[in-house]
């Protein structure tokens, strides 16, 4: 496919293809998801005119670098430089795709791309469920029982009890929520799971920035 079929795809079009073309390496499925969202920053948070710019500039390691640290400090509150190295690594294999495809010069590697995610820990968040002396009182249901519901785009929202926030230090590690209400003493039903979730920074502004 040449460079201006690629370029009039759209967002998830494109995402797609270079999804198909990740499969296709000797990469972990880890990497995969990674890279499914990451290689798309400059587009998600610039333009896909910027994100187009930036992977097809003859000086692109450079050009690259000062696109992601400019759009990174103006949307994050990370470690920039950390994070605009590892978004530069997926920038680098999705010049091998087009590569691959002849859209543009072959591409020299001189030593394999490693994305490594910026923590490797793991954190659980324990999401007690159907809380509260109300739900003895007649027909009541638990407010928390919409957790369990997808909403209209068919994704399920996590929302943790009681307050919804999370501590600033936490999120940059692999998170995953557990649902669980008590089934007995010191016992725990777990209801479901989520893995692989991110916590997003837009925490009420009357909240103090300890909190996300």
């Amino acid at each position: 496919m040449d460079k201006n079929k690629l370029k009039a795809l759209s967002f998830d079009e494109l995402r797609t293809l270079y999804r198909n073309f990740l499969h296709s390496q000797d990469i972990s499925k880890l990497t995969i998801d990674t890279a499914y969202s990451d290689t798309f920053y400059l587009w998600r948070k610039g333009s896909k005119e910027l994100f187009w710019d930036t992977v097809t500039d003859t000086d692109f390691e450079n050009v690259a670098k000062s696109e992601l640290i400019k759009t990174l400090s103006e949307h994050s509150t990370g470690n920039v430089k950390s994070l605009a190295s590892n978004y530069l690594s997926h920038l680098k294999r999705f010049r091998l795709f087009l590569s691959s495809n002849g859209t543009m010069e072959s591409v020299e590697i001189k030593k394999p791309i490693k994305v490594k995610p910026i923590n490797m820990s793991r954190e659980i968040i324990i999401n007690k469920m159907y809380v509260g002396g109300y739900l003895l009182e007649g027909d009541n249901i638990g407010h928390e029982i919409i957790n369990l519901y997808k909403a209209d785009d068919g994704k399920n929202y996590i929302y943790l009890n009681s307050q919804g926030t999370i501590d600033l230090s936490h999120g940059k590690n692999r998170i995953t929520v557990l649902m669980v209400r008590k089934f007995a003493t010191k016992t725990y039903k777990v209801l479901a799971k989520a893995d692989g979730v991110t916590i997003l920074d837009f925490a009420d502004s009357r909240l103090p920035r300890k909190e996300r």
